[in-house]
Order: C-alpha cells, then structure tokens, then sequence
C-alpha cells in the first residue's frame, strides 16, 4: 500500500497538538480541499467517532467517511476512511520532544480498490506526488494555527 507521511515540530504540548488533529470540525482549517464536515457522531471524540467531509481533492467533488478506530490520547490515533474511489488508514502521532512536539502524519492509501490495475497506475504515476504535497502543506497549517492560538508564555526571572 503506498503511503505519504510528513513531520513537523510544534511550539505547544503533545496534548494540545493531539487534541486539535482530532477536532474534526476545524479539519477545513488547514486542510484547504476539505469543504466542510458534514457530521460527527454524537459522543466525545474516540475510537467508534464516525466523521463524514465533503472535499474535493481533485477534479470531482466526494463523500468521505472516517472512523477513529484508535484513539490513544496523546499519541495516536487512527482514522480509516472510505469514499468511491479510494480507501485510506491515516495515522497522527504526536510524540514531546524538547520545546514541544513532533507531530507526524502518515496516509496508506488504495486508489480504485475494485480496479486494482488502473488503480494501481494512478497511485504510482499521481498520487504519490500529489499526496506528499499536500500533507507537507497541511502539517504547516497545522503548526501556523496551534502555535497562532498557543503561543508559549514568556518566562519572567525573579529577582
């Protein structure tokens, strides 16, 4: 299964970063092909939350349908999505590190899975490219708005 991945430090703690990865309504934020969340189920967010977007990642407009299938606060999570040509597992881990935190993404997807030639085609000739573009882009909205919203207090020294 190909796959994109991108890594980011970010100025905020892992519980910060993980947290806002997994509000699914700010996702059109910094996900600029994402158009809206169409719903969420009801409950706090975790393992079983199903997520429904409309995007449109390239030249036709699509329903997507995720479920966080892990949910380790403040590590990992899981989301595996559906939509009519592609089926996806994307894994946020968010790992301290010194001055806050390593966010890294990683996307295995399966273009056309009912059509594994041409599917395959695709994969190799286009959306390896393009996802790992996009995902660069995206770890940087990411980063822009957490650090915009969480900027970190100056320490003052005591006399």
């Amino acid at each position: 299964m190909p796959q994109a991945e991108a890594s980011i430090h970010i100025d905020a703690p892992p519980e910060v970063v993980f947290d806002f990865v997994a509000d699914a309504p700010r996702i059109p934020e910094y996900v600029h092909f994402v158009r809206e969340i169409l719903g969420v189920s009801d409950g706090p967010i975790g393992a079983g939350t199903i997520i429904k977007e409309r995007a449109k990642p390239g030249p036709f407009e699509r329903i997507t349908q995720w479920e966080i299938t892990e949910f380790d606060r403040p590590h990992r999570q899981v989301w595996d999505g559906v939509d009519a040509d592609m089926r996806m597992t994307l894994t946020k881990y968010t790992d301290a590190e010194e001055g806050g935190t390593r966010y890294r993404q990683v996307m295995g997807y399966t273009m056309l899975p009912n059509f594994r030639p041409l599917g395959w085609l695709l994969e190799k000739l286009v959306m390896g490219r393009k996802m790992q573009k996009e995902f660069a882009g995206i770890t940087e909205g990411i980063k822009r708005i957490i650090e915009t919203e969480h900027s970190p207090v100056e320490k003052t020294q005591t006399g």
